[in-house]
């Protein structure tokens, strides 16, 4: 009777034991948060928001410096990506400490660029997931743009790695637009926990995918400036 105890007992181990590994690693939740952040929003009171949100990412769209935004990380307790200069602003994102960080110009067929800062993070071994920043500039046509911002996308990050994408439209028009063209590849966090009514119009957009490798647990659009946008993601 005790051998054949014991004989159970590991066999329930080794059954469990691969039932784990086949399942794969686990899910690991993440709070990010997109913020344009106003040219006369305190450095300590961004960085204090981001922490008391619990945000481990912060999208950073913002007029303000260098010094500004490494004040607003310090406080936040996060690291701070190199500062990327999109046209009148600075992007840039708070977190881990980065692998990577480039900004980069994309051609649009029809005219015109896509701007962008992206940057790539290892959450834990073997876990990585990349954020990007973006907007349009001298954009006219924008199903091209968001071709070229798929392109980019479909080159640039590896497909089995998490996106979590910000967009800075120049109206909520272009907005719907770029969320309605890049469905097929990226979800809007809109429609993720869609019966949360959002407290203020948000300034800057924010989507995610591929849904089998992210899912958005819930979003909400904050009452604070600049209408920032957050969301917790179960990243895969």
């Amino acid at each position: 009777m005790k051998r054949s105890g014991a004989f159970v007992v590991l066999v329930t181990i080794v059954i469990t034991g691969c039932a784990v590994r086949m399942g794969g690693p686990r899910p690991l939740r993440r709070d990010a948060v997109a913020w344009r952040v106003p040219a006369n929003f305190d450095a300590d009171t961004l960085g204090a928001r981001v922490q008391s949100g619990g945000f481990e990412f912060a999208l950073i769209a913002t007029p303000r410096d260098s010094a500004y935004l490494a004040r607003a990380a310090w406080r936040a307790g996060l690291q701070m990506t190199r500062p990327g200069r999109i046209g009148d602003s600075n992007y840039v994102f708070f977190g881990p400490k980065a692998i990577g960080d480039t900004t980069h110009a994309v051609p649009v067929s029809s005219g015109g660029h896509v701007r962008l800062h992206d940057a790539l993070f290892e959450m834990e071994k073997n876990r990585r997931v990349d954020l990007i920043l973006a907007r349009f500039d001298g954009v006219t046509d924008i199903r091209a743009g968001v071709r070229a911002l798929i392109e980019y996308v479909a080159k640039d990050v590896s497909g089995n790695v998490p996106l979590l994408l910000a967009f800075e439209p120049s109206s909520p028009l272009v907005g719907d637009s770029v969320a309605v063209l890049m469905r097929a590849l990226l979800a809007d966090t809109r429609e993720c926990n869609a019966t949360a009514a959002p407290s203020a119009q948000p300034t800057i957009r924010l989507f995610y995918g591929p849904e089998a490798h992210v899912r958005c647990e819930r979003a909400e659009i904050l009452n604070v400036t600049g209408g920032p946008v957050s969301a917790q993601f179960s990243l895969q």
